[in-house]
Parts: structure tokens; sequence; C-alpha cells
């Protein structure tokens, strides 16, 4: 999984950009990609801060595997979020952490289980 955010992340930092699409002082829209891809291939993020940082993508990638987007991580960099990336970060290493562990424990079930008969 962090391999993932990793691949995101370096994709994000090397290989885009944008496009003001709609901007507010509350919401900004922004479509996002390769330079060399069609634009109609690009995804859209909307970036809103009123009360908080909400970033949302047309990709659904945070939505469907939990894990932020290059897209997403791409306006949160221009954008200088950085206290609410390094949140991100933190879910994302917690939650593997915790994926760890449930792997263990369910192989160490499996294994006592095993040697009773």
């Amino acid at each position: 999984m962090f391999d993932t955010f990793k691949k995101e992340w370096t994709e994000a930092i090397t290989n885009l950009t944008h496009e003001i699409i709609i901007k507010t002082t509350e919401e900004s829209t922004y479509g996002v990609g390769q330079l060399d891809v069609d634009k109609k291939y690009w995804c859209i993020v909307t970036f809103c801060s009123l009360n908080q940082v909400i970033v949302t993508c047309s990709c659904s990638m945070y939505e469907t595997n939990g894990i932020l987007c290059k897209h997403s991580l791409y306006v949160m960099k221009k954008k200088h979020v950085q206290e609410h990336l390094s949140h991100y970060i933190l879910l994302l290493l917690y939650d593997q952490a915790n994926r760890k562990k449930s792997m263990s424990f369910e192989n160490a079930s499996q294994s006592s289980c095993m040697g009773v008969s």
C-alpha cells in the first residue's frame, strides 16, 4: 500500500501539469494530467479549503482504495498543503501497520489450529 502511495507521489511531483477550470475564494477546480496526454483524459480535481481541506478527484482512487491519487497530491503540493498531507501519510502508515498485525494474527491462528487433532 505504501509502495502505491510512493508511486503516486513520484508521479505527482515529476510528471503532471494542470489548468484552472474554476477558481473562487472557497473552492478551486483543476484539470490535472500529463503534458503528453490529451486533456480529455485528464482528471478533474476539486480543492476546497473553507473550514478544512477537502480534495476530491474524478478518478476516485481515495474513495475506492484509501490512497490519495497523483492528481490530488499534485494539487495539494501546488497549494502548499503540508499538514493535511502529513495526516494522510500517517493514516496510510497506520492502516498498513494494522494490516500487517492482522495478517500475523491470522497466520498464528491458522498455525495453532493445524496442530489440534
